[in-house]
């Protein structure tokens, strides 16, 4: 059961429910329609605090943006919409220009958090990584006319981790999960423990590239720091990453209005490159109920690793979780549409390639959606 929880007082009995979150998304969203009886008036108003729980397992914790209400002679609907409360984060101005250099990226987090007045928010660390200060070779400073998020999102890009929620209103930074389920979602031929209601899986490689090449300035901060560096490697940085498996005849160059580093462009180009492969490969599954055990304590949730035997689509793969929606009908039930990434998708190649090699040694073989295009 989904309910939606306002002022203390949980409201069920909706007519249709869809509750959305993503691994890339900083604020998970819901909406909720409903049919009331006529006269009466409906208590939820639109900026009203929330929270929406699957059970007794909270999933948003924000507010409602909006409220519809329509009505004739013979019906009386209402929708209701709302995000969690990071969605300050998303529609808000960074005002003035700010630098935070010396900082590292949870600490400019909370800062920018406590100068917006959304002290309430806890920053989750999930990265497993070790998050290296920003100085004046990569500088952490805002332009005019961002967001929070989009400021924060391309600080978070520089050190390759994603910045999402946690269904409790948290912002959480995080990389490839190592949570698996025990539940294997499969579809076989003839199979007597299909689970799989329905899916979908497209390939398209429109959006990769051979060559992936990032350039930037360096910073007259980098300069003054730097003695050995000469004037033109300073005033010109860049990193490029090769992806083996497309045309050569296919390159994409961007140019960073920001200064960085040769170092963390190469670092930046490899993020590119995996997330634009792990983007070319879609699936996504719709599977009856919330939870991924059998025992209903664990829901289906992103960045989760799952074991996929889809003879219909051709997948046998463990994947990782990008985004679910729980969803609620009249015809169809209680269902969670669960959207899928490789496995590899938010990690460095680097380690891509420890974890390959380790892996071959004891053989087995990863997952790649790629094929030899080149």
């Amino acid at each position: 059961m989904i309910t939606l929880e306002v002022g203390g007082h949980r409201y069920e009995g909706f007519t249709s429910i869809s509750v959305f979150r993503s691994i890339e998304t900083i604020s998970g969203s819901f909406s909720f329609a409903a049919t009331t009886a006529a006269g009466s008036v409906f208590p939820i108003k639109a900026g009203n605090s929330c929270s929406v729980f699957v059970d007794n397992n909270q999933v948003i914790n924000g507010y409602i943006d909006s409220v519809d209400i329509s009505y004739d002679s013979a019906t009386h609907t209402i929708s209701i919409r709302g995000r969690d409360k990071t969605c300050d984060l998303v529609d808000s101005s960074l005002v003035g220009v700010k630098e935070f250099n010396g900082m590292g990226l949870v600490d400019i987090i909370k800062k920018v958090l406590s100068d917006n007045n959304m002290d309430n928010t806890s920053v989750v660390d999930e990265s497993g990584a070790s998050l290296k200060p920003f100085t004046g070779l990569d500088p952490a400073s805002s332009p005019v006319s961002q967001t929070l998020f989009e400021f924060l999102e391309g600080l978070a890009r520089k050190r390759q981790v994603l910045l999402s929620t946690d269904g409790k209103g948290n912002i959480v930074l995080s990389r490839s999960g190592s949570t698996s389920s025990s539940t294997i979602l499969q579809n076989k031929i003839d199979g007597n423990m299909n689970n799989i209601k329905s899916a979908i899986a497209s390939y398209d490689f429109t959006g990769r590239f051979y060559k992936y090449i990032l350039q930037s300035g360096q910073s007259v901060q980098a300069f003054s720091l730097e003695a050995d560096i000469g004037y033109d490697t300073a005033t010109s940085q860049d990193g490029e990453v090769l992806d083996e498996n497309i045309r050569k005849s296919r390159i994409s160059e961007v140019i960073s209005e920001n200064p960085d580093s040769s170092t963390n462009l190469k670092e930046l180009a490899t993020w590119t490159k995996n997330l634009s492969a792990a983007r070319s490969m879609e699936y996504s599954c719709v599977v009856q109920g919330y939870y991924s055990d059998k025992g209903d304590t664990v829901l289906w949730q992103p960045n989760m690793l799952v074991e996929i035997a889809d003879d219909f689509a051709d997948i046998n793969a463990t994947l990782l979780i990008k985004s679910v929606e729980y969803n609620l009908s009249l015809d169809a039930g209680s269902t969670t549409t669960i959207s899928f990434v490789d496995k590899n998708a938010y990690t460095l190649q680097a380690k891509i390639d420890t974890a390959n090699a380790n892996a071959n040694k004891q053989g087995v073989d990863f997952l790649d959606f790629t094929g030899d295009q080149s």
